[in-house]
């Protein structure tokens, strides 16, 4: 789809994750507590994951949609995924591992 992000690129990427290692415990009795922190040169790839998840989310929601009679009577067809399909294999967008 062609988005890039990096460490670095100025974009902004919100993320979580559930990993025990990387949760704040604050059940501690302490005033202080130590957590493992990942390193700003080492957030490309968490950058890059957000931007595949959310190409994939944008290719999912216009290949799978239905079509739809909204108000008044309005239809929106649902994309012609077969027309779409040879489209990209006739300009060479498709590799066989997307067919």
């Amino acid at each position: 789809m062609g988005g890039f992000a990096s460490n670095g690129s100025g974009d902004y990427v919100i993320t979580f994750s559930t990993h025990p290692d990387v949760r704040i415990n604050t059940g501690t009795d302490g005033l202080t507590q130590d957590f493992t922190e990942l390193k700003n040169e080492a957030m490309t790839p968490l950058f890059l994951a957000a931007v595949e998840a959310t190409e994939e989310a944008i290719l999912n929601s216009l290949f799978m949609a239905e079509t739809m009679e909204g108000t008044r009577g309005r239809m929106m067809p649902s994309l012609p995924v077969e027309e779409v399909l040879n489209i990209l294999k006739k300009y060479g967008a498709l590799t066989p591992a997307d067919e």
